[in-house]
């Protein structure tokens, strides 16, 4: 009889343990962004000290998917690397992985070190997640319920970055819903000069349904940090050919949902095969775009400046004469250019005393509503 008991005792305690595996794998599921609490002035052991976790990229949160896939929204790096000038390289491996629940466990596998991590599940609700890592300190992550509009969709997303004091990549891409992309990089980058790649459908759907989650399109135009030094993303949506929204974040103040969809894609160019193209009119090579009219300035960022490249590079050439409304002045390879503008047509000098006209077929900055940005000039302009 009582061995009988004992083998009950040892199978309810299995069901047990089984149950409760499943019932974590039903409530990991869903996004999840950490969550800090200032500590009470307490012993209960229920209050639950949580540690601060920075990254550039916002912070920590996770993406859990049936498949057993999982989004580390900071994503993988390896520093180990040097680049040319014996500075650790900052090498993006990824955010995507693959993760396991084994009773109050929760197994990713780390890109870095290409090995399972081990993390105890504290606690996990339909509501919050608290991990307890092996230093015993322990994180909370508050589940989050996105609203996504089908409607905020968009057909290119273009993200570029500046320099910094440091090693920013100076770089620009432009990712189509076909998956084609635009690549330019400059400096603290593997590939310099223009390329062209490919991702597939799917990769962009991840990408889009990441910027639905941060409601892009309802985020301010500009989030601007006080300090000095800092790199400057800025990140355009075009949709059915014109600029949707442009946003500019200098010194990583943007909400962390912009943050962690941008991340990704400022360090795409680490995991894709880029092949390098030949632009047929490196004559286009502005990369900052002031268009100056008399004492009124209006500024494109360096993402909308890609966009307009990239156009440039594919228009006709003209032999019209044009009532010049706007100069472009900018500075290349050590030398000032201008070029001449109404909006639809720009003329450039591609030779000294040749010139070649572009026709965009449509003035650009009425077509994409920039007008309204117009200010009047400062002596830095």
């Amino acid at each position: 009889m009582r061995k009988t008991t004992i083998i009950l005792a040892l199978i309810l305690t299995l069901i047990s343990c089984k149950q409760k595996s499943n019932n974590y794998g039903r409530l990991i599921i869903g996004d999840w962004k950490s969550f800090y609490e200032i500590p009470k002035e307490t012993t209960n052991e229920d209050i639950i000290i949580l540690p601060r976790r920075f990254s550039p990229f916002g912070e920590s949160g996770y993406s859990f998917y049936k498949n057993g896939e999982v989004e580390n929204k900071t994503g993988y790096f390896d520093f180990t690397e040097k680049d040319n000038d014996g500075r650790n390289k900052r090498k993006f491996l990824g955010s995507y992985t693959k993760y396991r629940i084994k009773n109050d466990r929760l197994e990713m596998f780390d890109l870095k070190d290409k090995k399972w991590v081990n993390i105890k599940i504290f606690k996990l609700t339909k509501d919050s997640l608290i991990l307890e890592y092996n230093d015993k300190s322990k994180e909370k992550f508050l589940k989050q319920h996105y609203k996504i509009d089908p409607l905020n969709s968009f057909d290119k997303v273009i993200v570029s970055t500046s320099g910094c004091y440091g090693t920013c990549p100076i770089d620009d891409i432009m990712i189509s819903k076909s998956g084609e992309i635009e690549y330019y990089g400059k400096m603290y980058v593997d590939q310099k000069g223009y390329c062209k790649s490919k991702i597939s459908r799917k990769s962009f759907i991840k990408i889009e349904n990441n910027y639905k989650k941060a409601n892009f399109i309802n985020l301010k135009d500009d989030y601007i940090a006080s300090r000095s030094d800092a790199m400057t993303i800025t990140t355009t949506f075009i949709k059915d050919g014109k600029i949707l929204k442009t946003i500019t974040d200098y010194g990583d103040e943007s909400p962390t949902e912009m943050k962690w969809a941008t991340l990704p894609i400022v360090f795409l160019n680490q995991n894709i095969k880029l092949e390098r193209k030949d632009e047929p009119r490196k004559f286009v090579d502005f990369e900052y775009a002031r268009f100056i009219s008399g004492k009124k300035v209006c500024e494109l960022t360096k993402s909308e400046c890609f966009y307009l490249k990239s156009i440039l590079q594919n228009c006709e050439e003209s032999k019209k004469d044009f009532k010049v409304k706007y100069t472009i002045n900018y500075w290349t390879d050590d030398t000032e250019k201008k070029v001449e503008s109404d909006g639809q047509y720009f003329k450039f000098e591609t030779k000294k005393g040749e010139f070649t006209t572009l026709n965009l077929g449509y003035n650009f900055l009425e077509k994409n509503n920039l007008l309204k940005r117009v200010r009047n000039k400062t002596e830095y302009d």
